[in-house]
C-alpha cells in the first residue's frame, strides 16, 4: 500500500514557522525600541542620581571628621578716645569693635587625644568684610583672649590671612599664657602673636574694629560712656555700620591631613532683648549638632 504525502500540511508548517520567527523578531525589535526610549528618557536621571549619590557619599565621608566648630561667641561694643590736650572731651573719636571667639570640638569621635584629632598647623584666609558704610577704616586680626571684651588696638591681617603658632606642650601653653610684650603691668601689652593649642583647648580669637566712625567730636556732657552707648549719643546709624564677615579656617592634624571650614558671620547689634547702645551686646551660636564640621581636603 502506497503512502500519500500531504504537501499542503507541510507548507502550512513552513508558513507557521516563518510566522513564529517574524513574531519573535518583532517582539525583539519592540523591546530594543522600548529600551532605547527608556535610556533616552531616564538615562540622564540615572546618571544624575548616581552623581548625586556619589557627591553625598563624598560629602559624608569627608564631613565625618574629628573637627567641628562647637560655638561662636561675639561681643560687640564701642569705644571713645579723647584727643583733647587738657582732657576736657572737646576732641574725641569713636570706634566700634566686635571680639570673636570660635571654639573647636575635636572629641566628637573620640575623647582621647591622638595624632588624628590634634592640630599641627592652623591659618585663616579669604577674610572679607561687607558693610554699607562709605569709606570705613576697618581692621580684622588676631586678639589675645586675655583682652576679649576690652577695646584694644590690633594688627590688621596681611593679605587677608592670619597664621597661628601652635603650642604642642603644656610648657609652651604656660609660656604663651603669661607672655607679654613689654610692661607686665600693662594689660594692653599681651602678646599679639596668633596662638592656638594643639588639643583645641583654647578658642580662635579675633577682633574686628571699625575705627573713627566720628573723628572729631566735641563732647559737651561731663560723662562719656566708653561703651556702645556712645553710638546712641553720637546718633550713629547701626544699620550702616553693621558688618558681614567671612573667612576660611584651615587646620592640619599631626598626620598632616588638611581640613577646612568656611565661616559666615552676620553681626547682630540689636535683638528683642538688648542692643549695642545699651553698652554691649553678646551674640552666641551653638553648633553641637555638627552643622559646622570641617571638611577634609
Amino acid at each position: 500500500m502506497s503512502k500519500k504525502i500531504d504537501f499542503k500540511k507541510g507548507k502550512l508548517r513552513d508558513v507557521g514557522t516563518i510566522f513564529d520567527f517574524c513574531r519573535i523578531g518583532i517582539l525583539a525589535l519592540s523591546f530594543i525600541a522600548l529600551f532605547v526610549i527608556y535610556v533616552l528618557l531616564f538615562g540622564g536621571k540615572i546618571e544624575n542620581n548616581r552623581y548625586a549619590t556619589s557627591t553625598i557619599k563624598f560629602y559624608n565621608e569627608n564631613s565625618a571628621t574629628d573637627f567641628q566648630i562647637e560655638q561662636i561667641l561675639v561681643y560687640s561694643s564701642a569705644y571713645a578716645n579723647d584727643h583733647s590736650d587738657n582732657g576736657n572731651l572737646t576732641d574725641i573719636s569713636i570706634s566700634q569693635f566686635s571680639d570673636i571667639a570660635i571654639y573647636i570640638d575635636n572629641k566628637k569621635n573620640s575623647n582621647d587625644l591622638s595624632e588624628k584629632n590634634t592640630v599641627n598647623k592652623l591659618y585663616i584666609d579669604n577674610i572679607a568684610v561687607s558693610i554699607a558704610q562709605e569709606n570705613p577704616q576697618i581692621k580684622l586680626g588676631y586678639k589675645n583672649f586675655s583682652l576679649f571684651g576690652k577695646y584694644n588696638s590690633i594688627l590688621d591681617a596681611e593679605d587677608a590671612r592670619i597664621d597661628f603658632t601652635v603650642a604642642h606642650s603644656n610648657t609652651e601653653k604656660d609660656q604663651i599664657a603669661t607672655q607679654k610684650i613689654e610692661n607686665e603691668e600693662d594689660e594692653t601689652n599681651y602678646s599679639n602673636v596668633p596662638t592656638f593649642y594643639t588639643d583645641c583647648s583654647n578658642p580662635i580669637t579675633l577682633s574686628y574694629i571699625n575705627e573713627n566712625l566720628i573723628e572729631h567730636l566735641n563732647y559737651k556732657n561731663k560723662y562719656v560712656p566708653f561703651s556702645g552707648a556712645i553710638l546712641n549719643t553720637a546718633k550713629i546709624n547701626l544699620d550702616t555700620i553693621k558688618p558681614k564677615i567671612s573667612f576660611d579656617i584651615h587646620l592640619f592634624n599631626n598626620y598632616n591631613e588638611e581640613y577646612v571650614r568656611s565661616v559666615y558671620l552676620d553681626l547682630v547689634f540689636k535683638d528683642n532683648k538688648s542692643s549695642i547702645v545699651d553698652g554691649y551686646i553678646i551674640q552666641y551660636n551653638n553648633y553641637e549638632n555638627g552643622s559646622l564640621s570641617f571638611l577634609k581636603k
